[in-house]
């Protein structure tokens, strides 16, 4: 159950300091071939295996997505009906009965538990979901940097997006991160209660206790920000009157006095999440633990959960069942997988889907960077001392061996764009020079800048960013650039799929999808007698920069990143 740990990682480094939760789970989404069923507490099928990714209900519904090429998220009920229809490229659970949707190419939408929209968060690049009323977000700021804030529930920004990373609010405190690493706590109106000193924080629990981190040990402060634990450990997190700790490489437990309860002696824990009984790891093998520290089940499982109420899932000879607090088994070990949602919830008492990103790729904000009449403030009677001029440069940058010239490379021009520039023509020519010496006379060819030999092409490189929205976002550029080409033709005899030639009797541009991520825009001036052939290869007057075609005609289908199950 090499996955069901890879998920306790992740629990340990970022649920230090929360409130499991406590409702229990009454379907459990769980898979013994490649498609996700849900079952009730007694094992018995309650939803029939045909989710590829799955969730359990939150406020009613769970969110599904189906098996199959191209499908989307949406939320079924507890008989398995769709209330909202799978539509969304990417969503949230339900919390506090709103959830987050994203459509393709669009932006955030809070809906309700009828799917009906509340409202558009617009310029978020990702939001959480909300607890205590609030909301975090994610903002751009205007030096291009991704800052965190909060929204309330009418989708008003009510704390602005100025931190580097947040928590969530509880006992009307948040941890929130300052620009220098920093941890302190704000109170909803965004004011500072307890100043920037930690190096982690989170948020506070029921209790009024909060896991801090001071260089490379963890401890426990109040509400008013006063230890009560000073920083001693490596490891921490809340587990109601106790606190799980890691010391030397070994868990165990200790008070809210910092007084060893159980003494670390174990390769692994979870917390007791309110049960009388907690999953710990000795030997190799899984087994629980009383609260002091006695073996309630001997060490026999390859994994295991905490308990949900008096049902625990465990993993046994490669198969995931459950047992009650005596060690039976309830639903015998005959699943394969179970659900990345469940194994979160019951771990750290939220969901693995709390959370969501845009997927809105501001075309307009790339295709202005691009004047197809004066590219670059240039035009076809500019020469090569007027590029030299604008952009402080020298005949040493130019290319002497081509008649390609680099001028900026790769120039941010959003979050998911950038852009490098290349003028075409010849800045350097032979010229012969006539030499003599006393024997005999001899012509001698020498490579010479000529700053006002004029510029006969202009390319563009659109880089888009591989690993965020810009990544299958090609073929919208292309229609973009296409649309804002007022007054051209399209030559259908020259174009294809990737190669799009159009003119207007004084320029040709040519747009070229290179890759998934790539596109260029050469623009030519127009003769009728233009040589098409010449464009991609290194031609004297009008050779673009010598990428050649190489894909196909195909349209290929859109690539949809997904969140993955267990």
């Amino acid at each position: 159950m090499k996955k069901i740990l890879l998920i306790h990682f992740l629990v340990l480094t970022l649920s230090s300091c929360i409130d499991l939760g406590k409702d229990k789970v009454r379907l459990i989404p769980v898979s013994i071939a490649d498609q996700f069923e849900y079952i009730d507490r007694k094992g018995n099928r309650q939803i029939n295996p045909q989710f590829m990714i799955t969730s359990i209900h939150y406020d009613g519904l769970a969110l599904v997505k189906s098996k199959g090429d191209n499908t989307k998220f949406g939320y079924i009920s507890e008989n398995g009906k769709f209330i909202i229809a799978p539509k969304y490229l990417e969503a949230s659970v339900f919390s506090e009965e709103i959830a987050w949707v994203v459509q393709k190419n669009s932006y955030p939408t809070a809906i309700n538990t009828n799917g009906k929209k509340i409202f558009d968060a617009k310029f978020a690049e990702c939001v959480r979901n909300y607890k205590n009323g609030f909301a975090a977000f994610q903002q751009i700021d205007a030096k291009g940097r991704l800052k965190w804030g909060f929204l309330s529930k009418s989708g008003q920004i009510v704390i602005s997006a100025k931190y580097n990373n947040v928590g969530h609010f509880n006992k009307e405190k948040c941890p929130v991160q300052n620009e220098n690493g920093k941890w302190g706590m704000i109170n909803k109106s965004g004011n500072l209660e307890i100043n920037y000193q930690f190096d982690y924080a989170g948020s506070f629990d029921s209790k009024g206790h909060a896991i801090v981190k001071l260089g490379d040990k963890y401890g426990a402060i109040d509400e008013s920000g006063k230890y009560i634990i000073n920083p001693q450990y490596s490891f921490m997190k809340t587990d109601g009157d106790l606190f799980l700790i890691v010391q030397d490489k070994k868990y165990g437990w200790c008070d809210e006095d910092g007084n060893v309860e159980i003494t670390p002696q174990f390769e692994d824990a979870y917390t007791f999440r309110g049960s009388k009984l907690a999953p710990v790891k000795m030997l190799n093998k899984w087994g629980y633990i009383n609260k002091q520290g006695k073996f309630e089940i001997n060490p026999q499982f390859s994994d295991a959960l905490p308990f949900d109420e008096d049902l625990a899932l465990v993993a046994s000879s490669g198969k995931i069942g459950f047992i009650n607090t005596d060690g039976k088994f309830e639903i015998n070990p005959q699943f394969e997988k179970i659900s990345h949602d469940y194994v979160n919830y019951i771990s750290t008492g939220k969901s693995a889907y709390n959370s969501v990103n845009t997927d809105f790729f501001n075309v307009d904000q790339i295709v202005k960077e691009i004047n197809f009449e004066t590219p670059e403030d240039f035009n076809f009677n500019s020469n090569f001392n007027d590029v030299l001029k604008k952009y402080d440069l020298t005949e040493n940058d130019l290319n002497n061996y081509s008649n390609i010239n680099l001028i900026f490379n790769n120039k941010k021009i959003s979050n998911d764009a950038s852009l490098s520039f290349y003028i075409g023509g010849k800045a350097f020519e032979e010229i012969d020079i006539n030499r003599e010496d006393d024997w005999y006379s001899y012509t001698e060819k020498q490579v010479v800048f000529n700053k006002f030999n004029k510029i006969n092409f202009f390319k563009f490189d659109i880089e888009l960013s591989v690993y965020g929205k810009g990544y299958d976002k090609a073929n919208l550029l292309m229609e973009a650039f296409k649309n804002n080409l007022v007054g051209y033709t399209k030559n259908t005899l020259k174009s294809n799929y990737n190669s799009i030639y159009y003119d207007n009797g004084n320029k040709i541009v040519l747009i070229q999808k290179e890759s998934y991520s790539t596109i260029s825009v050469s623009i030519y001036k127009f003769s009728d007698s233009f040589d098409y052939n010449y464009i991609d290869e290194a031609g004297d007057s009008y050779n673009s920069y010598p990428y050649e075609n190489t894909e196909s005609n195909y349209e290929p289908e859109y690539y949809d990143a997904d969140y993955n199950d267990l």
